[in-house]
């Protein structure tokens, strides 16, 4: 699946590929190093429903 996706952003002339995966996900890690993914910054998220705790 991710070979098809990579094609499909290569047809498309994107020039990079990006995707989010869990920390607790250490095989799915593995696999993404082992086809080339690289690890790039952080991610940060904010479930919605706290918004609005955050700024009282």
């Amino acid at each position: 699946m991710m070979k098809h996706a990579i094609e499909i952003c290569k047809e498309r002339q994107c020039y990079k590929v990006c995707l989010s995966s869990n920390l607790k996900r250490e095989t799915a890690h593995e696999f993404y190093d082992n086809i080339g993914l690289k690890k790039h910054g952080y991610s940060f998220m904010m479930e919605l429903e706290l918004l609005g705790e955050v700024w009282k």
